[in-house]
């Protein structure tokens, strides 16, 4: 056997190489990082629509979990959302129900959207959560730092869906 001289080259990836890489991807999420900060909202208002839509998911999954009908209060005139398991009125809205969330002076809800239904001149919403498993079909419409939001909720998916911008019920129809 004769020595050619030549080494045999494996398969891999140089330090150079793997430096590279992670400095370019180190690039990226720098460069991304505000862009998703942004789309939640900033640290406490994003906060605060998150809670609000784990406590829609939430109230879906306790109403078929508990076999009883949920319902989120949403007062846009105290800056509250409310739960229960059963209907009140825009009197009992702030007397002994405790608010589930209180919205940061930057974060208001403007006003709620239902499919079929006239816009209503109140203050106070409700959204049902039915036990077999459907809710209503919402839009809840924010502001956060004027930033216009909002919240969709369909009516057979257990999730909720945030927009970027207010949103009408013939753009999701």
């Amino acid at each position: 056997m004769q020595y050619s001289g030549k080494r045999h080259h494996t398969a891999g990836f140089t330090l150079v190489e793997l430096i590279v890489v992670i400095s370019i991807m180190a690039g990226l999420l720098v460069v991304s990082f505000p862009v998703l900060r942004s789309f939640t909202g900033g640290r406490d208002g994003g906060r605060q629509i998150r809670k609000l839509m784990d406590l829609a998911e939430t109230l879906k999954e306790r109403a078929v979990q508990e076999e009883k009908d949920g319902f989120l209060y949403l007062d846009t005139a105290s800056g509250k959302a409310f739960f229960s398991h059963g209907a009140m009125d825009e009197s009992s809205s702030g007397n002994g129900m405790k608010p589930a969330l209180v919205f940061d002076h930057d974060l208001r809800v403007v006003d709620v959207e239902f499919p079929g239904m006239p816009k209503e001149d109140t203050h106070l919403y409700r959204i049902c959560f039915h036990r077999q498993g459907y809710s209503d079909f919402a839009l809840i419409h924010l502001e956060k730092n004027g930033v216009p939001l909002t919240i969709k909720i369909e009516p057979f998916l257990s999730g909720t869906i945030l927009l970027e911008r207010f949103v009408t019920l013939e753009d999701c129809i």
